[in-house]
């Protein structure tokens, strides 16, 4: 078991994919720090028992408890939806559905990604790691993640479901994964992401950082849906980037974790982007969800 962040995590972390981003995140760590009750824009939301408790080392978490029997065990998962499986920050390759994909969209694992040209030109272009402490640690230690293209004018149909399950056999878990959506011009999606515990008694930090680009004329709407357990903990991150003419549309429904901290960011860098954001709270107890929103008119409407 260990902390966040120790020398030895550093150098692990610094020999998986995407070392050079790896290496400015924890420098701008070492210069923020961790965010305190101190600064104004976490004054009601204290990090201190998350940060400090023990974790299993963030590479060695094991990411094999999830089934098919977990994933039929969904309600709301129907044949032919596509179903893309995340577990412990891993790409679940065994278990998605990335074989009977519609055409005009593909999606993989991002560390399999890494010179693919389009996740050069998008990916963490558009993240205020500067800014935001917790979104530099995802990026220092992300195990994994999911890239998704849909190509240019392509309209897709079929419900789309991304599961990212936290496991643990006793131990806590810290989970740092990715999501990059770029949504070509003409384009149209619904992307549904869900996050959830194995079970009732697993232990986990989940630390998720999005970035959504929505070319000119495309339209997304982006489902974003909290469901893990109450001995779960949830700080998210998630910027959009939308070019002239598009949509983008992000709802997003909080049920569990004893903590969530979503921030969401949102750059309209042309005319006539239309954006919405809609949310659902269901809290109770000792809950603590706290949500944090900025929309950035970079250039008049």
């Amino acid at each position: 078991m260990t902390t966040l962040i120790n020398d030895k995590i550093k150098s692990a972390a610094v020999t998986q994919k995407f070392p050079s981003l790896r290496t400015t995140a924890f420098a701008s760590i070492d210069k923020q720090g961790f965010p305190t009750t101190k600064n104004e824009e976490w004054k009601y939301t204290s990090l201190d028992k998350i940060i400090s408790a023990s974790y299993r080392d963030v590479f060695a978490a094991q990411h094999n408890h999830i089934s098919k029997e977990n994933i039929s065990a969904l309600p709301f998962i129907n044949n032919g939806d596509v179903v893309i499986v995340l577990e412990n920050g891993h790409f679940r390759n065994d278990l998605s559905d990335v074989k009977i994909l519609p055409a005009g969209i593909s999606i993989s694992s991002l560390n399999e990604n890494e010179n693919n040209e389009i996740v050069k030109a998008h990916f963490n272009k558009y993240v205020a790691i500067d800014k935001h402490p917790m979104a530099a640690l995802n990026t220092a230690l992300m195990q994994d993640g999911v890239f998704i293209h849909i190509d240019k004018n392509a309209v897709i149909e079929k419900n789309i479901y991304l599961l990212h399950f936290s496991s643990s056999n006793g131990e806590a878990v810290s989970n740092y994964t990715r999501l990059l959506l770029v949504a070509e011009s003409g384009s149209k999606a619904n992307i549904s992401y869900l996050t959830l515990s194995h079970s009732e008694t697993t232990q986990s930090l989940n630390n998720i950082v999005t970035e959504i680009v929505v070319d000119e004329n495309a339209d997304v709407t982006f489902d974003f849906i909290q469901n893990d357990n109450l001995l779960s903990n949830q700080i998210t991150n998630s910027y959009v980037y939308q070019k002239r003419d598009s949509k983008f549309c992000i709802n997003t429904i909080t049920f569990g974790n004893k903590l969530t901290r979503n921030n969401l960011a949102l750059n309209l860098d042309a005319e006539n982007c239309e954006a919405h954001m809609y949310g659902l709270i269901a809290g109770n107890g000792e809950q603590l969800m706290d949500n944090h929103t900025e929309v950035y008119h970079a250039k008049p409407h």
